[in-house]
């Protein structure tokens, strides 16, 4: 995001920025710090530490209070002590979890499993480390959703980590958000789902991942403008993050509300032009708003980017296909995707939603079938999903409503 510091706050909404610089050489860190009044450029608050890595967290928490005490912000005892209190002990477990989690923002399948190599290393190097299960058990939850691996081998894994995170801290909030994911997305438990996001905000009303995963849960219901107030809020606090803002076009889609869909996927895509799905979901509001072309122009692109590994954008393709006119290529798509299915995992809801695109019912409700018994994530989506507007009247839909908590 080019521009001087003004225009950038301006385009960020923000009135103060904190800027900063790391080095590090040998076992020390040098880290310079500003806090920054974007209007005149003066500095609020400027700080350099020359540590060894062993203080990282005491220069974290350091830099954090004092960033609080110039806002004058009110922290609870709760959260001070939270800030204060080191993660682990172990600084290596610490720098694989960082690498870990720079690498899953890269956001391919490759990376995905990478990163999970990681935090498994950073679990076993600190055993008590609550941030490294949370964050195994988020992946592993995660790595199913986007349809790599089973439910069945990969959820049992997610719920035995965040509880282990759950049992050495309490208040760690990503344990609580992957709980609240695994009970909507593959228990279908809603009520659970929405009192474990709300826990997660309760304990750090800051962190914008909490306030992300509670619009999700209330989008799959069908609440779609406390979503989006939620996902808004989530920018607020991480506004430079191109996953939320790709995440608010996501559910602005599912709410049809197309052009605020399409603008926000511009936006991630101007954040970061290879980001996973901006171009699908622009390519699906396209589609909403009967511009067939522009949305084949998108999902085209997103499939190049994908290098035809991910099924949900073939998903997307082979709906817009269908939803289109074009039988023969979704049919083609369709035909992809079963053959990959003979060798990985593919998510038997994409391909239901392609049948349904199609016109060939019975042989969606068939697959949604093989959802269900298989626990897919994305069966989660039958609420909201555009393509089941077709077959919203018959009695099998609205069966399989009922079936995942969704008829309400």
């Amino acid at each position: 995001m080019g521009g001087s510091l003004g225009e950038i706050a301006g385009k960020l909404g923000v009135a103060t920025v904190l800027e900063g610089s790391v080095q590090q050489a040998g076992g020390r860190v040098h880290l310079a710090v500003r806090l920054i009044d974007a209007r005149s450029d003066d500095y609020i608050w400027s700080q350099e530490y020359d540590r060894g890595m062993e203080d990282v967290f005491a220069v974290q928490a350091d830099v954090a209070l004092n960033v609080a005490d110039r806002l004058r912000a009110t922290l609870t005892s709760e959260v001070e002590g939270r800030i204060e209190t080191s993660p682990t002990e172990n600084i290596e477990a610490y720098k694989l979890l960082m690498r870990g989690r720079d690498i899953w923002n890269r956001a391919t399948h490759e990376d995905r499993l990478e990163a999970i190599r990681l935090f498994e290393q950073a679990s076993e190097a600190a055993p008590d480390y609550a941030d490294a299960y949370a964050r195994l058990a988020d992946a592993y939850r995660l790595i199913t959703l986007y349809g790599y691996l089973p439910p069945e081998q990969m959820i049992p894994k997610a719920k035995e980590y965040a509880r282990k995170a759950l049992a050495i801290d309490e208040g760690n909030v990503l344990a609580h958000a992957t709980l609240s994911g695994i009970a909507g997305h593959h228990e279908w438990k809603w009520k659970e789902s929405e009192r474990l996001c709300l826990r997660a905000i309760e304990l750090n009303p800051g962190d914008a991942g909490c306030h992300a995963a509670y619009a999700w849960d209330l989008m799959l219901r069908g609440r779609f403008d406390e979503a989006v107030a939620e996902q808004r809020k989530a920018l607020e606090l991480d506004p430079l993050s191109v996953g939320h803002r790709q995440n608010e076009g996501e559910i602005l889609y599912y709410a049809r509300r197309y052009d605020e869909s399409i603008e926000a996927s511009r936006r991630a895509i101007e954040m970061n032009p290879n980001y996973p799905q901006s171009r699908m979901f622009m390519g699906a509001s396209y589609l909403g708003k009967g511009m067939r072309e522009e949305a084949l122009a998108a999902l085209a692109q997103e499939q190049e980017l994908s290098r035809g590994t991910r099924p949900e954008v073939e998903n997307w393709i082979g709906f817009a296909y269908a939803m289109a006119g074009e039988k023969e290529k979704a049919r083609a798509v369709l035909d992809h995707l079963l053959e990959m299915s003979k060798e990985r995992w593919v998510s038997p809801f994409v391909i239901a939603t392609i049948y349904v695109g199609l016109g060939e019912q019975d042989r969606g409700f068939e697959w949604l079938g093989k959802a269900y018994e298989e626990r897919d994530s994305r069966l989660a989506y039958l609420k909201v999903h555009p393509v089941y507007d077709i077959v919203k009247s018959d009695p099998r839909y609205l069966a399989m409503l009922e079936r995942v908590g969704l008829a309400e």
